[in-house]
């Protein structure tokens, strides 16, 4: 199995929670006027080699020989020459006061929870 090349455009689920209950409270406080919008919501755009990396570091050494992690880039597709996180400005995330998780404590923390729930084992 080999990856495909160029970015991924990720959020951690926990921002995204957030980002509902931010928004909740703007339309609370500035009432029907904000309520109805969409928020596009993209912490960061890693390529995949960078997340395999990631995965890798935050896999404990208990279970590196049970986890199987790609490794081949495929030859397909391009990848983009400027990433896209760099272009890409999340205004509305910011105007309701969001935060991104950075994209590597999120990588981490899912494989923590992939462990923590037995799911290597």
């Amino acid at each position: 199995m080999s990856l495909c090349a160029g970015p991924r455009c990720i959020v951690d689920v926990r921002d995204v929670a957030r980002a509902h209950i931010l928004c909740y409270r703007k339309v609370l406080k500035d009432g029907a006027a904000s309520f109805g919008n969409r928020v596009v919501l993209i912490a960061a755009c890693p390529t995949w080699a960078e997340i395999v990396a990631q995965v890798e570091a935050a896999v404990p050494e208990s279970h590196v020989s049970k986890v199987h992690i790609p490794s081949e880039i495929a030859e397909k597709g391009t990848p983009l020459a400027i990433p896209f996180h760099i272009k890409y400005k999340c205004a509305a995330a910011s105007a309701i006061g969001l935060t991104f998780t950075p994209w590597k404590e999120t990588v981490s923390a899912t494989v923590q929870s992939i462990v923590a729930w037995g799911n290597l084992d």
